[in-house]
């Protein structure tokens, strides 16, 4: 699958890697066609800061730094995913009726279960590079914590960064760990 999307690039940072290209003062937006399935294992989200649009990667690295700079003692903020097949993106959307216990209660098939209200094409997640990130926070002994109160504090620092929409805004269905570049239906040549 071909995607278009905009990327912001500048012939000093083209050659560095998406991490560092931020850098550059001389961002200007250029049209980019890139695959739109670039993972090895489709069915694992990629984690990857290389694989997210270069105003998330931004985004994200300043907010993480500025975090541990604020909560030394706090859990520390990491991607769970960034850019998610379209194999991925349905098994998520079905959650609900897929005759699983998908969030180990012992029940099968609740409501609760209902992570997004996107199929597969239909995700910031589902291109690459990636219009949208999911966080969490690694505690000091490893443990992952989900807890409202750093992904509220985490929130914001990444909005910090203008042009991200933050999950735990939208109307529907709250998705704290989730961020997403403002707009970006628009940037995807459908």
């Amino acid at each position: 699958m071909q995607v278009t999307c905009f990327l912001l690039k500048h012939s000093c940072c083209e050659a560095l890697p998406a991490k560092r290209a931020f850098l550059c003062p001389f961002w200007e937006l250029r049209p980019v066609t890139t695959s739109g399935n670039q993972t090895k294992n489709n069915r694992m989200a990629s984690r990857s800061i290389n694989d997210l649009n270069p105003l998330l990667a931004y985004a994200f690295g300043r907010a993480e730094a500025e975090f541990k700079a604020l909560y030394p003692t706090a859990p520390t903020p990491f991607l769970t995913a960034t850019f998610r097949s379209n194999e991925e993106q349905n098994a998520l959307f079905n959650q609900p009726f897929d005759k699983k216990d998908n969030d180990g209660d012992g029940k099968i098939d609740e409501a609760d279960e209902r992570v997004t209200n996107a199929k597969a094409g239909q995700s910031a997640h589902n291109f690459n590079p990636s219009f949208a990130l999911d966080v969490a926070f690694k505690t000091k002994t490893g443990a992952v914590d989900y807890s409202d109160k750093w992904f509220d504090l985490f929130a914001k620092l990444v909005l910090k960064t203008t042009g991200i929409t933050w999950g735990g805004n939208f109307k529907s269905l709250k998705d704290k760990p989730h961020f997403e570049v403002t707009g970006w239906e628009k940037l995807v040549k459908k």
